[in-house]
């Protein structure tokens, strides 16, 4: 009975339009849960023009006088002060506060397409190219479950609409740039004119070099690795160059941005001791996160595996421990950030399960797990699918429920004049939200109807003021 369906499930993975199928239903559960995830904390804030000369910002209330978003060159007004107050992400907020404006509907669809391109463009990664027509449902199912298990906080990365923008948003683009040059590894020629060729990877270079601090600084250091292996093979291009030049510029003007400083006196100011414990414990819980990919990579950690990967498969060897190695420094890098909370390590997910699939592709000569190790994994990944994912649309359908009731509530009280409105605090079924492991949540107004968050609550909905009921 066990063996029937094992070679059912055998035969529909092996199915050619069963990736695609798996993909579809992947879009439709991530849109589900974008729906019914609301506004929170840094929306209502990036809904105003940026004005952080004027004495508010993240931390600090916002005034009375503050204008919405409105207009691209309101957002082009923001940015440039957000530059020089509070940060050299540009890319990234620009997005934060397109979408805001635009409204969580249209960011819900986008969301979901980038959701499922991040898992086309690690696939095409490994594989060297773009590949449309068949999408191997054993890699989809792979990346799904790493994506999913390995992230601790996927809510913060992945259905946060300023989470999304700044992590999920910006690695796939860094992802999309990096497509040529893997092209370019595996023998394939990625484009048929040159010099448009240079100026499309010098302008892309520019915008993935200016979106996040620790991501594009591994990238950087993989470029550089990457350039110098095309020179010593003399397979170096143009366009491998100046989508380098490009690249390192946009990274010099995202972290030389006046605003990087400017925001360190609002952060907290542990001891020296204090700080290196919080990131060795971050650090250490992003890593154990990530076991499974590890796990799937642990051929290279064998000499003798290591010798006979590098002997017969060295191409495949070579940009396995590239990608590995920048996994890892995406997180090591944090340690020398003033904050290092554990969405910085989105990206290591990416690089991981890039290295990962280039792995699966091997022959199984060359693997470590036997076939009844790797039939424990997956029955023990697919119960925690199950469980974590029913968990996590659960808790959304709830959060979903309240969010309606309290907008509701909102509305009435304007409609009657009432503009100083209380609301009751969201209610989760805690035993389910701690099997969605992660994947749920949402920020939340304060009881302090004087916090900055409340006071960008109350201006975006035209309140006085708002506040949490201290009930329990």
């Amino acid at each position: 009975m066990m063996q029937k369906i094992s070679d059912t499930c055998v035969n529909l993975v092996e199915k050619k339009s069963t990736g695609w199928i798996l993909l579809i239903g992947m879009g439709l559960y991530f849109y589900a849960c974008n729906v019914m995830m609301p506004f929170c904390g840094d929306e209502y804030v990036y809904a105003f023009v940026w004005n952080g000369s004027d004495s508010w910002n993240m931390f600090l209330p916002l005034k009375e006088y503050a204008v919405r978003v409105d207009s691209f060159a309101a957002i082009g007004i923001s940015q440039f002060s957000h530059y020089f107050t509070w940060g050299g992400r540009t890319v990234a907020h620009i997005l934060v506060q397109f979408f805001v404006w635009q409204g969580k509907a249209e960011f819900n669809i986008c969301n979901t397409v980038v959701l499922l391109l991040s898992v086309l463009v690690v696939y095409w990664l490994a594989q060297g190219k773009i590949q449309w027509k068949n999408l191997k449902a054993a890699y989809v199912l792979w990346i799904f479950f790493a994506m999913w298990s390995s992230n601790r906080i996927f809510v913060q990365t992945s259905f946060w609409l300023t989470g999304a923008c700044n992590y999920l948003w910006t690695t796939t683009i860094i992802l999309f740039f990096l497509l040529p040059y893997s092209a370019a590894y595996f023998g394939h020629t990625p484009f048929k004119h040159k010099k448009i060729a240079e100026v499309c990877c010098f302008l892309g270079g520019i915008v993935a070099g200016w979106t996040n601090e620790n991501t594009a600084a591994v990238t950087l250091l993989g470029l550089a690795i990457g350039l110098f292996y095309f020179y010593r093979n003399h397979r170096l291009q143009g366009w491998m160059i100046w989508g380098f030049i490009g690249f390192l510029i946009g990274f010099i003007f995202m972290i030389g941005a006046p605003g990087n400083f400017a925001r360190q006196s609002y952060l907290a100011h542990n001891t020296i001791l204090e700080t290196v414990q919080e990131k060795i414990r971050t650090a250490a819980i992003l890593l154990a996160f990530e076991a499974p990919l590890w796990l799937m990579l642990c051929p290279l950690a064998y000499r003798e595996k290591r010798r006979c990967l590098w002997r017969l498969y060295r191409r495949e060897t070579g940009i396995m421990l590239l990608f590995m190695a920048m996994g890892l420094l995406d997180i090591l890098v944090m340690v020398f950030s003033p904050v290092f909370p554990g969405r910085t390590g989105y990206a290591s997910i990416e690089f991981l399960l890039i290295a990962s699939l280039v792995m699966m592709r091997l022959p199984s000569e060359v693997k470590t797990m036997t076939g009844t190790l790797q039939r424990i994994c997956v029955i023990v990944a697919g119960g925690f699918m199950l469980v974590s994912m029913v968990s996590t649309i659960c808790i959304y359908y709830q959060i979903n429920e309240q969010t309606v009731e309290r907008m509701s509530y909102i509305e009435r009280c304007k409609s009657e004049g009432n503009l100083d409105v209380t609301v009751e605090p969201y209610r989760l079924n805690k035993r389910i939200a701690y099997m969605g492991i992660g994947h749920v949540g949402t920020g939340d107004i304060e009881v302090n109807d004087k916090d900055w968050d409340n006071v960008a609550f109350a201006r975006y909905y035209g309140l006085e003021k708002i506040r949490l009921s201290d009930a329990q």
